[in-house]
């Protein structure tokens, strides 16, 4: 087998153009090893691509990252306007409903209640809609200069391969971000709202490429806005998510989500409030013309 290489290059934070990170090979055992260059080891600003993986040493085994959200997949093109940069979905003749309004209606629902998510913006071009989404990856720095902020995908944070993502856990998820993330009490919260939003919603689709964090310069793990929110059709049957719920159940209940709320640093009562809210508000929505 022929050995290949290639360099690896990245964008320091607050940096509008990249530098060589280090450089990728992949062996006669079709093992992939990254080694960290000795320039971007001395720089002053070096930072580690992913520090539970491949913290500044000057060797290690890499993992490619890869953020689902930034693969321009299916009918999704890049957009730029003045001081955004977009990702559009276009709606297509296959469609079973009405996708794209769909996704925009529970990305603003989830807006209202409380949830950090991406920007969206819709609208129709010859009779096609189509979804705008803010890339939150992105920040304008300068006039015409953008910075790009490091990201991997919960299916990374997890450790797992795509052949068993269907193992990925919300309980794993957060443990992770116990030992790993910014300020847990807010991380926790935000995480478990999003877990019933979900569920009341019927997105189902909420696997671990669908779940996003940001690296810190620091190394540490904060959740992206969310993204991808989209009810699902029901085929018949019981509903089940895209990650597990409790340790071995993935149904879509409330009553399971509820039975995991102090992994989440949250009391029942706590828990139970917040599905309350939720359902309060959406109850008052309809007589402000929301």
């Amino acid at each position: 087998m022929t050995t290949s290489e290639c360099f690896v290059w990245k964008w320091l934070t607050g940096e509008s153009e990249p530098v060589v990170a280090g450089r990728l090979v992949q062996n006669e055992e079709g093992q992939q090893v990254f080694t960290y260059g000795r320039s971007y080891l001395e720089h002053p600003n070096a930072e580690p691509i992913y520090a539970d993986e491949l913290p500044l040493t000057r060797g290690g085994k890499l993992r490619l990252l890869v953020c689902p959200n930034l693969l321009v997949l299916g009918m999704r093109r890049l957009m730029r306007g003045g001081e955004k940069k977009y990702i559009a979905k276009f709606s297509t003749s296959t469609d079973s409903y009405n996708v794209v309004k769909s996704e925009y209606i529970a990305m603003k629902l989830a807006k209202l209640s409380g949830i950090d998510v991406a920007d969206v913006e819709l609208g129709s071009v010859l009779g096609c809609d189509y979804l705008l989404v803010t890339r939150f990856d992105r920040e304008l720095i300068s006039s015409g200069a953008w910075a790009r902020r490091s990201i991997v995908s919960a299916l990374t944070v997890l450790e797992l391969h795509e052949r068993w993502a269907k193992e990925a856990s919300y309980l794993d998820l957060i443990e992770k971000l116990k030992t790993n993330g910014t300020v847990f009490k807010t991380q926790s919260m935000e995480l478990f709202r999003r877990i019933v939003f979900n569920v009341l919603v019927g997105n189902t689709d909420d696997h671990a490429r669908n779940h996003a964090f940001f690296i810190t310069p620091r190394g540490q793990l904060e959740l992206t806005p969310a993204y991808d929110l989209c009810p699902q059709p029901r085929a018949g049957g019981e509903a089940t998510h895209g990650m597990l719920i409790t340790e071995n159940k993935r149904f879509s209940r409330l009553s399971d989500v509820l039975s995991t709320c102090e992994n989440y640093g949250l009391k029942e009562q706590k828990a139970k409030s917040e599905i309350e809210r939720m359902f309060k508000l959406w109850w008052c929505l309809p007589k402000f013309g929301c």
